[in-house]
């Protein structure tokens, strides 16, 4: 939260939303006016959300040092390009361009598949834990009330994700307009957490609440690029399509040997392409709508999206050439927070001598 609020101040905002050409924004360096202080704010929030997931996935074997920089980069440049050229009005994919509009109501696309995408290159540079992939391996249980209280907080954070991105809140067609907002993101997460609960019993034997959660939040990824426009119906299946994508990627990578601890790629970076595609198919502005353009632009968003998060490659490769990303083997082995982060106990002998 706070380097992407120095990143995103200084200049990530002027980038995103700061006038300009369809490209980057060129205004509003270090400058915030009271008119759109609080748009600043409800935009930081995202970048915010969109860095947890872009590094968050390798935090536990990452350097403090090599994170803040890695960090910086992507919330003062990665995320706010992506996000002018969606969102700002003279973007390339606005919805408002009379050229290539594109659907991405409240970010599955900018917020969560760019952050999974970033969060896919950081595993690839950092690499999988320490005899990850060993027989003699072993995997600390989960909390399962913190599981539960995470997830919850989650629905909490997507619901103002969901409502402060109707850029009218007053009157009775924006009241409307929030209520079909925040039914459709409940629908998709109570089908998407259902239908997690289901998967995981007929896959184990057993009930899963980490399961559940994991499918809710994957139905509220992939329900955020149309929940504006969808029936409640459409919401539902969005969820349990998006459930099934988790499950179907979790699998595939452990098969592949790629080390996710916190399921970011099938809990996020697929989920967002998924509701990108959704919504250029189902939302008011896709297909049924009578915009089949919307779907392609869409697709294109989507590849662009992949691409753009590459450009973190080089900067975590340097960073990771230099000894500046990756904690050393005994520091993970014996754990970072223990080795960094515990305060030494004072020297009693030097404590009685003065």
């Amino acid at each position: 939260m706070i380097i992407t609020l120095v990143a995103f101040f200084t200049h990530g905002y002027a980038f995103a939303f700061g006038g300009g050409n369809s490209f980057i924004g060129l205004q509003y360096f270090l400058i915030l006016d009271k008119t759109n202080v609080v748009h600043f704010f409800f935009n930081y929030v995202r970048c915010a959300v969109a860095t947890t997931l872009a590094l968050g996935a390798v935090n536990e074997r990452t350097e403090p040092i090599g994170y803040l920089i890695a960090a910086y980069v992507f919330s003062g440049l990665i995320y706010p390009l992506a996000c002018h050229w969606i969102w700002d009005q003279q973007g390339i994919f606005s919805p408002t361009s009379t050229s290539s509009p594109a659907q991405d109501h409240a970010g599955s696309g900018v917020i969560f598949l760019l952050g999974g995408a970033t969060a896919a290159v950081s595993l690839y540079i950092i690499g999988p834990r320490d005899g990850r992939w060993s027989s003699h391996f072993k995997r600390k249980a989960h909390v399962q009330s913190m599981v539960v209280l995470g997830g919850g907080l989650q629905m909490l954070g997507f619901f103002g994700l969901a409502m402060g991105a109707h850029p009218r809140l007053l009157g009775a067609e924006g009241g409307q307009l929030l209520g079909r907002a925040v039914v459709n993101l409940l629908h998709s997460a109570s089908s998407g957490g259902l239908y997690g609960l289901i998967l995981q019993r007929f896959d184990k034997n057993y009930y899963d609440l980490d399961s559940m959660s994991s499918g809710a939040i994957a139905g509220m990824v992939a329900v955020g690029a149309g929940l504006d426009t969808y029936t409640p119906g459409l919401a539902v299946m969005c969820g349990v399509t998006a459930s099934l994508f988790f499950f179907a990627v979790r699998r595939l990578l452990c098969a592949i040997k790629v080390d996710d601890s916190l399921n970011i790629i099938p809990g996020y970076l697929v989920p967002g392409a998924w509701g990108l595609i959704y919504a250029g198919f189902f939302s008011d502005g896709g297909l049924i709508g009578g915009h089949p353009q919307v779907l392609t632009n869409n697709l294109i968003v989507m590849l662009v999206l992949l691409l753009w998060a590459v450009v973190m490659y080089p900067v975590l490769s340097m960073l990771m050439c230099f000894g500046l990303l990756r904690v050393p083997q005994f520091v993970e082995k014996q754990g970072i927070d223990k080795i960094r982060h515990t305060l030494r106990q004072p020297n009693t002998a030097t404590m009685s001598l003065n």
